[in-house]
């Protein structure tokens, strides 16, 4: 919105969430990146999807840019990056998993939905258990 007005129609706005290509996430110059999330997430101009809890839009530059929309919590995070190695992985990975708590963190406060059912993990990722002081496994 600017100036009270929409500046993109909510039609383009629901037509990437709404229909979002699955297959799409296997294709591509980031398809490894991609399938190292355990996520359902499809992608559509320029966008990618995820479609489980907790849902959000976001779009990503190949050195650590990226901007995620949630749309039930309301919130937008642009993050600005430049890393060493293009699509690099643990930053990646990272990246998501903070973004999901985030989610989390402000879907309890503010009443809205619990990311609690994210299946995004960080799995093997070097330095995991430090990120969650509260992950056991």
């Amino acid at each position: 919105m600017r100036d009270d007005r929409r500046i993109i129609p909510a039609a383009v706005i629901d037509g990437v969430r709404a229909n979002g290509d699955r297959a799409a996430r296997a294709k591509g110059e980031s398809r490894r990146l991609m399938s190292s999330m355990r996520r359902d997430m499809s992608y559509r101009s320029g966008w990618r999807v995820a479609n489980d809890a907790p849902r959000c839009v976001f779009a990503m530059g190949v050195y650590g840019q990226n901007l995620f929309r949630d749309f039930e919590r309301r919130i937008v995070v642009a993050k600005l990056s430049s890393w060493k190695k293009a699509e690099a992985r643990p930053p990646f990975l990272a990246t998501h998993w903070a973004f999901a708590r985030l989610q989390k963190a402000l879907g309890r406060a503010g009443g809205g939905g619990d990311a609690s059912g994210s299946n995004l993990t960080l799995g093997a990722l070097p330095g995991a258990s430090e990120m969650d002081g509260n992950r056991t496994s």
